[in-house]
């Protein structure tokens, strides 16, 4: 018998409020259409509240309680680290803004020191 093993996905935008265009309800909207084909998808958001979150029940948002994009690549990490998403998929923009706070040389070194020693983060990036 072979056992066929579903990806989990990550889908990364700034918001999953309804005021903030289009790719929020096209987040929703994947997230809905991959998780009926029994794909494990969460819609991971800078900040989500409560109400924000209530709004999609059938579909997992995990805040990252980031003001902004600058601030998210820590929370982000974590993210990774602990639900180990195999794809993740990025708003237009929004790997620019995370990639840009990399070039802060403080941030560079807490990664280097704090997340990526004996740390294994296998993924894919699709932007």
């Amino acid at each position: 018998m072979v056992s066929l093993m579903l990806p989990k996905i990550a889908i990364f935008t700034h918001s999953v409020n309804i005021k903030d265009g289009p790719f929020p309800h096209i987040a929703t909207a994947l997230s809905r259409g991959l998780q009926e084909l029994g794909v494990s998808c969460d819609v991971v958001v800078l900040n989500a509240s409560d109400e924000d979150k209530a709004r999609f029940p059938d579909v997992t948002v995990i805040s990252l309680n980031a003001k902004r994009a600058l601030f998210a690549f820590i929370p982000l990490i974590h993210y990774m680290r602990s639900q180990k998403p195999n794809v993740i998929f990025f708003k237009p923009r929004m790997l620019h803004g995370l990639l840009s706070s990399l070039l802060h040389i403080s941030y560079i070194n807490r990664i280097r020191n704090n997340y990526f020693r004996n740390a294994s983060l296998n993924f894919n990036l699709i932007y």
